[in-house]
C-alpha cells in the first residue's frame, strides 16, 4: 500500500511508502501537532527529550513524520533536529517550537537551579519545615489547615494531618513523639501524635500564635502571639504560668541549649532578647535596628544569628561577649537554617525568590540559589546531607 500525505486544503506535503502486496493508496491529512510535556523543568545543564508527532484526522501519529524545532532563547535552551532539550547554563525560560506545514505546537521549558535536587509540588502555600529526632519531617500549610509529612528518601509526601486555621510554624519534642503546631486563626496550639498524624488536643492561646519552642526539660513550650507578648505553657496543665511583655510581635524563637537561656526576635523592634527561660526575665538586650526576623545558633551554641531583612543582612552575635557582627545579602531574609553539616548558614530571601548560602568561618556568600516562588523557613536533614525549603507558591525544594 502506499500512503500520500496531503495537506489539509488539499496539496501533497510528503508521500511515505512502504512494501506491501496491495496497490491501494491511503491519503493520510495532517491536522495538527502534538508536543509534550508542554510545561517543565530541567537543571542548569541537563537535557531532556520532548515527544513530538505530527497527527491525522483521527488524532494519531503519523508514522515517518517529524516536526521541525526551534527555542524562543537559544542562550538559554537549544533543540536538537529530534527535538532533545538541552540547557545551555544561564537560568531562564525559553519556548520550544515544533512546526509541520502551518501546524504548531509548544512547550514552556524552565531551567532550574542546579543545587535544586528535588521539586516537590504541594498546595496550600508551604509555609514552615521542622525535622524531629528520628528524621520525621512536617511542613505547615498555611491555607488549608493541613501540615504534610515528608518522606525524604522517597521523595514524597505520605500523609497530612488535620490540624486549625493558618497553621504555621511546627516543632517536635525531644523524642519526637509529639508536634506541637501553632493555628494562628485558631489562636491555639494543635498537639500532634506523630505515630498517627492526628491532632489530639489543643492549648488555646491569647492571641494569634506564631513561632512555638520547648524548654530543655521539655516541660513548657514557649509561644509568642500578636498579643504582643511571650508566652509560657505547662504542658502537665496546658496553662500559662507566666509571660513577657514585647515590643513587638515576634516571629521566631531560639531556645538555647545551656543557661537556660531564651531568644526572642522582636522584629519591628528591631532587636533581639536574651530571656532567663525560667523566668522570663530579660538578661540582654541586642538592639541591632531594621527588622529582626529568623534566628539560628552555631552548632557549638556560641554564637546565634540572626536575620534582618529590612537591613538585607545577618546579624553575628558572639553570645560570650555580646559582640556584634554582620554578613551582607543581596536581598532581605525571613529565615536562616544551617546546613547539614553545620558549616553553611542557607537564607532565604523570600521576597527575591532566592536562597543564599553562607559560609559560617569566611563569613561570605558563597552561592546563590534561584529558587523562584516565596522560599520560607528552611530545614536540614543531615543524615541525607539535604535542605528542605518550603515556598508558598505552592512547592517545596530539595537542595543539595
Amino acid at each position: 500500500m502506499k500512503a500520500i500525505l496531503v495537506s489539509a486544503i488539499g496539496f501533497s506535503v510528503a508521500a511515505v511508502a512502504w512494501a506491501c502486496t496491495e496497490t491501494a493508496t491511503e491519503i493520510v491529512i495532517p491536522t495538527g501537532v502534538q508536543l509534550a510535556p508542554s510545561d517543565t523543568t530541567i537543571p542548569q545543564r541537563h537535557s531532556m527529550q520532548l515527544v513530538a508527532s505530527v497527527v491525522d484526522t483521527a488524532g494519531k501519529p503519523i508514522s515517518g513524520v517529524q516536526p521541525s524545532f526551534t527555542s524562543s532563547d537559544p542562550l538559554v535552551l537549544q533543540v536538537s533536529a529530534t527535538g532533545l532539550v538541552t540547557s545551555v547554563g544561564p537560568l531562564g525560560a525559553a519556548t520550544i517550537t515544533a512546526k509541520f506545514a502551518t501546524f504548531m505546537a509548544f512547550a514552556h521549558v524552565t531551567v532550574r537551579d542546579s543545587n535544586i535536587v528535588e521539586r516537590l509540588p504541594l498546595s496550600g502555600r508551604p509555609f514552615d519545615a521542622e525535622i524531629s529526632p528520628s528524621g520525621v519531617i512536617y511542613v505547615t500549610r498555611l491555607d488549608v489547615g493541613l501540615v504534610s509529612r515528608l518522606n525524604l528518601a522517597e521523595r514524597a509526601f505520605t500523609a497530612s494531618v488535620v490540624v486549625g486555621s493558618v497553621p504555621s510554624r511546627v516543632t517536635f519534642n525531644a523524642s519526637g513523639s509529639t508536634a506541637y503546631v501553632s493555628n494562628q486563626f485558631s489562636q491555639d496550639v494543635g498537639i500532634i501524635n506523630v505515630s498517627t498524624n492526628t491532632q489530639t488536643d489543643v492549648i488555646p492561646t491569647t492571641g494569634d500564635p506564631g513561632p512555638v519552642a520547648l524548654s530543655i526539660d521539655g516541660a513548657a513550650l514557649f509561644v509568642t502571639t500578636n498579643a504582643n507578648r511571650l508566652y509560657r505553657f505547662s504542658l502537665a496543665s496546658r496553662a500559662s504560668t507566666d509571660s513577657l511583655g514585647l515590643p513587638a510581635t515576634s516571629h521566631h524563637l531560639v531556645v538555647h541549649p545551656g543557661g537556660n537561656l531564651l531568644y526572642v526576635a522582636t522584629r519591628e523592634g528591631g532587636s533581639v532578647l536574651e530571656a532567663d527561660a525560667r523566668t522570663l526575665a530579660v538578661t540582654r538586650t541586642f538592639t541591632l535596628g531594621g527588622r529582626t526576623n529568623g534566628m539560628v545558633l552555631s552548632p557549638d551554641h556560641g554564637t546565634l544569628y540572626v536575620a534582618n531583612d529590612y537591613l538585607s543582612l545577618i546579624h553575628v552575635i558572639t553570645l560570650s561577649t555580646g559582640s556584634v557582627g554582620s554578613i551582607a545579602l543581596s536581598g532581605g531574609p525571613f529565615a536562616l537554617g544551617l546546613g547539614p553539616d553545620g558549616t553553611r548558614v542557607y537564607a532565604t530571601l523570600t521576597f527575591d525568590g532566592k536562597v543564599q548560602v553562607v559560609d559560617r568561618a569566611s563569613r561570605h556568600v558563597i552561592q546563590t540559589i534561584e529558587t523562584g516562588g516565596a522560599p520560607r523557613l528552611p530545614v536540614a536533614d543531615a543524615a541525607q546531607g539535604l535542605v528542605v525549603v518550603p515556598n508558598e507558591a505552592g512547592w517545596v525544594d530539595v537542595l543539595r
